[in-house]
């Protein structure tokens, strides 16, 4: 299991509302309705100029998902609010001042993106128009689970014992937005919900042995210090060649100088739910070749790269990574490749890169070829 530092982030791409809702909004004096049933939506379009395209999920009123250009085909993170009038407003997920500008924008008819992409700093804007370019494939629903056990605290109170600064972690909870697939298929369901909840349960400082997410819950119970656990589950692709699941973890231990951030994808094939490992879709019989890709992409993609991004630390291939409709994103923890204080990079590569790595059976080659 993989552990990441959380260097002033926040949750990234919390998905997304199993109700069926429709807001009808006001737009240019003509009423529209936003139908909500489908929570992850693929768009394709215009931003200005440029030609993008975004996936985005939505979560009552949140949004989140990414975009990319064909010519900067490294996804953008981004993130926002659905308001109960249709307006979206759209940030990246990096900017914490807004310094990069937002889209304001619309639904209209549950296809059909329009609004304006501001940039505060250039104090210029850009019309966006967006149109859904596919329907989701996987039928899924999202629920909460949630448990809390406060016994410390009370203990440290009744003690009347002087608060510290850990009253944050006192308390005992764990908090879970969790993906529950819905195939006509039952034993499809089945096996893709199985594996994220095995997933999840070796999410814990508990060393027992955790099969289902009742007993998981119930480790609350079983600390004498207080910890917090928040996992969210994401959907960050879904179409008839891969569905993939993102796990989000932020656990807070009693007296930690700072939390953990753990994250795992999950790739899986819709039509058997099995598991798609790495080497199903990419040939790694030269491992060199793949890792010298991920090296030269490192420092291209990565900011704050210099010569001791990894210095003393071997890359490595792992099976952490995202099948998108452009490439995979491969992320790597803390101490994996790079030394504490680089934080957890992540590397893209486009299919066009690793074209002649990719196995000709495999759903990434689909995927490329479409």
């Amino acid at each position: 299991m993989k552990y990441k530092i959380i260097f002033s982030i926040l949750i990234l791409y919390i998905f997304t509302s199993c109700k069926h809702e429709r807001f009808t909004i006001q737009n240019s004096k003509q009423s529209v309705n936003v139908d909500l049933d489908s929570t992850f939506k693929l768009l394709t379009g215009k931003l200005g100029d440029t030609q993008i395209t975004m996936g985005i999920s939505i979560n009552n009123d949140q949004i989140n998902g990414y975009y990319y250009s064909q010519e900067q085909l490294l996804p953008t993170l981004i993130e926002g609010e659905l308001e109960k009038n249709g307006k979206l407003t759209l940030r990246s997920f990096s900017d914490e001042e807004d310094s990069s500008g937002k889209i304001i924008c619309y639904f209209l008819n549950n296809k059909h993106i329009i609004g304006k992409y501001i940039n505060p700093t250039l104090k210029d804007s850009v019309n966006v128009n967006l149109i859904m370019s596919s329907q989701t494939y996987a039928k899924f629903k999202f629920d909460y689970l949630e448990r809390k056990n406060c016994k410390n605290k009370d203990n440290f109170i009744k003690q009347k014992i002087e608060p510290t600064s850990y009253w944050d972690t006192l308390c005992s909870e764990i908090k879970i937005t969790l993906i529950n697939f819905q195939s006509q298929d039952k034993l499809i369901s089945e096996k893709i919900n199985k594996e994220i909840e095995k997933r999840i349960c070796e999410i814990t400082f508990s060393e027992k042995e955790l099969k289902d997410y009742e007993s998981y819950l119930n480790t609350v119970y079983d600390d004498e210090v207080g910890f917090g656990v928040t996992i969210n589950c994401q959907i960050i692709n879904n179409n008839e060649n891969v569905v993939c699941v993102r796990i989000e973890s932020i656990i807070n231990a009693f007296g930690s100088a700072h939390p953990m951030w753990f994250v795992d994808h999950l790739n899986f094939d819709p039509k058997t739910g099995n598991r798609i490992n790495l080497n199903d879709i990419i040939s790694v019989k030269d491992e060199q070749v793949l890792i010298n890709l991920i090296d030269k992409n490192l420092k291209k993609q990565t900011g704050y790269y210099n010569g001791e991004l990894h210095n003393g630390f071997d890359i490595k291939i792992n099976n952490d990574f995202a099948i998108l409709n452009r490439g995979i994103l491969i992320q790597y923890d803390p101490y994996e490749i790079t030394g504490y204080s680089f934080g957890a990079p992540d590397v893209f590569l486009s299919y066009s890169e690793i074209s002649e790595l990719l196995m000709k059976n495999g759903c990434a080659y689909r995927i490329f070829k479409q």
